[in-house]
């Protein structure tokens, strides 16, 4: 089938600096609304989990982390490229905030200038079924511009760029544009079966049969490739196919009906639009056949790469989601059907009025009936209205289903967390919103004599507003105080932002503030296990252990398979004295959770602790595993291998904590140690010995006797008795040895070797 290529002439305000300068000034606007980030730090909803605790993407962009990015499916979601991402961001700018968030800005500054561009193509085919389209002032370029601004600066696309975790987000908006960019490319290359039209306007007769150019091929092939890369970076993609066969309707006019098709084939004056010698729009007759449009049938044959590539992700996606994704006992269908309606008019609303934005709002389980009935009915008059007016005026169904279509995977029917709708769904389905209505605005005002100035002035009055909203809306996300603050002042009943403010406030030691949000969110929801093991936690670092207790036994009740309340139970436990019982909580942790470093770890340290060194070995190997860039993890190995005699290894687990954190104490201590006073003589080093414990003296000073003993005992092994003695005596006279009379009689004992000239070493 054949697509018009767009024949515009240059004009003052379509010529190439024009272009150029509009994409500039995209680019000024989204660093003037979200450059603050750039001072940002990390907030406490996610972040940890997609950076600064995510210890692969730590690590920066290696071998390991590229296998671990494509076999995850950590948090719940199946996206590579989202990890891969993240892992740059360290690899070039560091473990800091400063980094992610700048290239959150970099993506959505691009995706702005791509729609800006993309849009400019689409609608530079002009659509005859636009009222405007004949008219000289009812242009295309200005309105695809207003479009993109509105996307580069809305407040509601301000938690898809300022938050880290939705990486996802920008990066995936970046390859939906350029899929559709590239299928647009495609289309133009396509020629029909009976005629083509240059890109000078001119026609001439094509093949009788239907032909697609290499270059339509080479197009075809990017945007399946692009959509695959985007799928890869947030599964929400899997509607692009159905928004291709919406552009193939408006403005690409791939689809048409039998009647027009007829009706075509009957004329022998087919018209071609172009523009006349003053630049206005006139209609040539050409005396050539006209071309038979391709089936609805064959666009979809054309798109089924596309569909199944979809379907790929959707299966990938609830696989992944699964312990995610509500079950229709815990939300009926009819709940979710409502909220959904809801959903989207509230989007609606808020493209509109933009205010009292929060990262999250809480499912209500009591909406009146009228209210979602009056949605229902609102939405169901508006695809009338627009499927009435589609002969005319196309774009307005396509717009119209292009929003509605987009939010599908995440309107809820299919539930995945707490949050009845999030700003951040809307980033690429709001654009089918503003290209309705600024389209709409278009064509009604194309007769307007001072239709240029009014909207002019209107266009800028809106993106000034919008500007200031996006501005002051990303400030709410300086710190996680500030964001749950926010949170809590713009919704009500809101457990999630009661406790997330509660974690952030225990970090920062304000327990007893902490404590009191815990409550609050448990006042709201009761049966919520993440408040009951905050809560806990919180009541375990007070000292009210029993408390404590009585909450992780309530978190793990609620949800058997919690392994972080097995885990801070297990904790209370040890603490509490019960080493056998905090054991059998870690192992739940870890039968639930077997990657739980942590748990591994404090297992390995409870049986370490027991001397049960054969079972504390393979957990401290285990945990090496997920956390191979852990100095404490690789000491307390050693110090597990040292007592079971296997020195050398022990020495080799010491040194990569060094090599790991230069500043490492114990690590220092342990490894002189074992230099000086190893039973096995071809491990000895006195020299290096005294080289570890003088480092570990100006670490941790000259008042610690163990730092003080290791380095007698080094000076010993290398010969220099005067200075071991010197130091075994200092040692002898801190009140800390003079208090431990085991110590003492130790440290008396190696007095006596040294002043008789031999250096101490264990026993085999």
């Amino acid at each position: 089938m054949a697509a018009l290529k767009s024949s515009e002439r240059p004009t003052d305000l379509n010529s190439h600096g024009a272009i150029v300068g509009m994409c500039v000034m995209l680019v000024v606007a989204v660093f003037l609304v979200f450059g603050q980030t750039l001072r940002h730090g990390f907030v406490n909803y996610d972040d940890d989990k997609y950076f600064f605790s995510n210890l692969p993407v730590q690590a920066g962009l290696t071998w390991n982390g590229v296998v671990w990015a494509f076999r995850t499916v950590f948090a719940s979601n199946w996206h590579p490229l989202t990890w891969l991402s993240l892992m740059l961001d360290v690899e070039l700018f560091g473990t800091g905030p400063a980094g992610p968030h700048l290239t959150n800005v970099i993506l959505h500054a691009v995706n702005a200038v791509l729609l800006f561009l993309l849009l400019r193509r689409l609608t530079g085919l002009r659509s005859d079924k636009s009222v405007g389209a004949s008219s000289p002032q009812a242009g295309t370029l200005w309105p695809s511009a207003f479009v993109a601004a509105v996307f580069a600066i809305h407040p509601l696309h301000v938690e898809s760029v300022t938050w880290v975790a939705e990486r996802k987000d920008v990066l995936s908006g970046l390859f939906f544009m350029l899929t559709l960019l590239m299928y647009a490319r495609c289309v133009q290359g396509v020629t029909s079966d009976k005629w083509q039209v240059t890109g000078k306007g001119a026609a001439a007769a094509a093949p009788d049969s239907s032909r697609v150019t290499r270059h339509a091929s080479l197009f075809y092939g990017l945007a399946l490739l692009f959509f695959a890369l985007g799928l890869m970076s947030k599964p929400m993609l899997v509607t692009v196919p159905f928004v291709l066969l919406l552009l193939d309707w408006w403005p690409l006019g791939r689809v048409t009906s039998l009647r027009q098709a007829s009706a075509r084939q009957a004329s022998d004056q087919p018209s071609l639009r172009s523009f006349g010698p003053a630049g206005e729009w006139q209609v040539t007759r050409l005396q050539i056949p006209v071309p038979q449009l391709s089936s609805f049938n064959h666009l979809l044959l054309e798109k089924l790469p596309f569909f199944l590539l979809s379907a790929a992700s959707c299966v990938v996606t609830i696989l992944v989601q699964r312990e995610a994704i509500k079950s229709m006992i815990v939300l009926p269908f009819t709940l979710r059907f409502g909220n959904a309606l809801i959903s989207y008019v509230t989007y609606i609303v808020q493209t509109i009025w933009p205010e009292n934005l929060a990262v999250f709002y809480p499912y209500r389980f009591d909406v009146p009936v009228w209210q979602i009935a009056g949605a229902g009915v609102l939405l169901l008059s508006v695809t009338v209205l627009v499927m009435v007016a589609a002969k005319r005026f196309p774009y307005l169904p396509v717009c119209w289903l292009w929003y509605l279509g987009m939010l599908v995977p995440v309107i809820g029917l299919v539930q995945a967390g707490d949050q009845s709708h999030a700003d951040r769904y809307t980033y690429l389905p709001q654009i089918g919103l503003s290209l309705l209505i600024v389209w709409a605005i278009r064509d009604w005002t194309a007769s307007w004599h001072w239709r240029r100035r009014a909207l002019g002035v209107t266009a800028g009055i809106v993106l000034a507003v919008l500007m200031a909203g996006a501005w002051k809306q990303t400030a709410y996300w300086r710190n996680s105080e500030s964001l749950w603050t926010h949170t809590l002042a713009c919704t009500s009943e809101n457990y999630i932002a009661h406790n997330d403010l509660g974690v952030m406030l225990g970090k920062q030691d304000r327990l007893d503030e902490a404590i009191e949000h815990f409550q609050k969110a448990l006042e709201i929801r009761s049966d919520y296990p993440e408040g009951h093991n905050n809560l806990g936690v919180a009541l375990r670092r007070k000292g009210r252990l029993d408390e404590a207790m009585d909450h992780f036994k309530k978190a793990v009740k609620i949800a058997p398979t919690y392994a972080d309340g097995y885990y801070n139970l297990g904790n209370a436990l040890m603490q509490s004295g019960r080493p056998d019982e905090a054991a059998e909580q870690y192992r739940k942790a870890i039968q639930l959770k077997p990657d739980y470093a942590d748990a591994h770890g404090n297992l390995a340290n409870v049986l370490a602790t027991q001397g049960k060194f054969d079972e504390a070995i393979p957990e401290y190997r285990r945990m090496l595993e997920l956390v191979p860039e852990s100095a404490q993890v690789h000491y307390k190995f050693g110090q597990a291998l040292q007592a079971q005699r296997n020195f050398e290894a022990a020495m080799k687990e010491y040194q990569k904590a060094l090599n790991l954190d230069s500043r490492h104490l114990s690590a220092h201590l342990g490894l002189a140690w074992l230099l000086a006073t190893c039973p096995e003589a071809s491990l000895r080093n006195g020299q290096k010995a005294v080289e570890l414990a003088q480092q570990a003296e100006r670490l941790g000073g000259d008042e610690s006797p163990q730092v003080l003993d290791t380095l007698a005992a080094a000076y010993a092994e290398a010969g220099r008795y005067p200075e071991a003695v010197e130091t075994v005596r200092q040692a002898l006279s801190l009140p800390a040895t003079q208090n431990n009379p085991p110590l003492a009689d130790a440290i008396q004992a190696r007095l006596k070797l040294y002043e008789a000239g031999s250096p101490y070493h264990e026993k085999p």
